[in-house]
């Protein structure tokens, strides 16, 4: 049961990381931060997730941003 759950589940070893224009992506097959997949985030999205994991503010005109002071 357990292998015909699993079975076709994705990549099980580990991903290789690295910085692409100050974005992180990986080489995962099934990694929405792969740029190969055709199924990966655009990069403005990536550029989003890695400045929230960074601690970092949306930047000015992004999403969040209510154009009030």
């Amino acid at each position: 049961m357990a292998r015909m759950l699993l079975e076709h589940q994705g990549q099980w070893g580990p991903a290789h990381w690295r910085r692409r224009d100050g974005v992180w992506i990986n080489d995962g097959g099934h990694s929405y931060r792969n740029p190969g997949n055709p199924f990966a985030l655009p990069e403005g999205r990536l550029r989003e997730i890695g400045a929230a994991l960074d601690g970092e503010g949306p930047a000015p005109g992004g999403a969040g941003d209510t154009g009030t002071s």
